[in-house]
This record gives structure tokens, C-alpha cells and sequence, in this order.
């Protein structure tokens, strides 16, 4: 009755074979391996929960790098900002520094970036807020 080129029904855990095949062996591997991807449902959720976990991290390095940066670049500007203010009497020695009012608002200006950076990466870094440091270095 059985053909020997005749499929073989399949149960939902079980594969089609064809008859002649070693289906045993194959079904035995098949079910073996459907056996250990329901034992470990735990796991493909934990690799899931790593993976984004690891995103995050990796998207809040490289924010607190950016922002490291501007920090670097906002010190330097106050530096250049003060250093224009600087004068020199006749032998080359500095004198008090002078600033017109544009400069004293450039001066002001780039120390309240450095503030406003040092703040946003100091709660970054100790209260894993964000947010603040987010919005600085967009």
C-alpha cells in the first residue's frame, strides 16, 4: 500500500520525511533541538534585554564623549575670549586685563557653557540623569 517515494504524514513536532530517508535520526535531532529552544525561551529574552541594554550604553558613551568635547571646546573659548582682554606695558609685562563690554559678554557667555556642561555630565555620570547633558550636545 506505502509507496517508497510516498511523503509521510507530519505531526507539528514532528518533520515530513520521505519514506527511505533515516527520518528516525532526523527526528530525533529535530526534537532535540525543539526540546532545547523551549528549554531556553529565558535566554533568547535575556540576549534581547542585553542587546538593548547594550545599545543604551553605547548611545549614552558616546553623549557623554560629545559632550566632553564641547566642554574642551567651551574652556578653550573662555581661554581665547580672556586673552583678548590682555595688555602689555612697554617691557612685554601683562597688565590687569581690560575688556569692552562685548568681550565681558563673550567671557560670561562661555563660562556659563562650561557650567552648564560640567552639570550635565556630573548628573550623567553620578545620577545617570540624561537628560540635561542630551540637550546640550544635540
Amino acid at each position: 500500500m506505502s509507496d517508497e517515494n510516498e511523503v509521510s504524514e507530519a505531526t507539528a513536532d514532528e518533520p515530513a520525511a520521505v519514506a527511505g530517508d533515516d527520518t528516525k535520526a532526523a527526528y530525533s535531532i529535530h526534537k532535540t533541538v525543539t526540546q532545547l529552544l523551549g528549554d531556553r525561551a529565558g535566554d533568547v529574552r535575556n540576549a534581547v534585554v542585553k542587546h538593548l541594554v547594550d545599545e543604551k550604553l553605547e548611545e549614552r558613551k558616546q553623549m557623554v564623549l560629545k559632550g566632553l568635547s564641547k566642554l574642551k571646546e567651551a574652556k578653550l573659548a573662555v581661554t581665547k575670549a580672556e586673552k583678548a582682554g590682555t595688555v602689555y606695558d612697554a617691557s612685554g609685562k601683562a597688565l590687569p586685563s581690560q575688556y569692552t563690554k562685548p568681550q565681558v559678554d563673550e567671557i560670561k557667555k562661555a563660562k556659563e557653557a562650561v557650567t552648564k556642561l560640567e552639570n550635565a555630565i556630573e548628573q550623567a555620570l553620578t545620577n545617570a540623569n540624561y537628560d540635561k547633558l542630551a540637550g546640550l550636545v544635540k
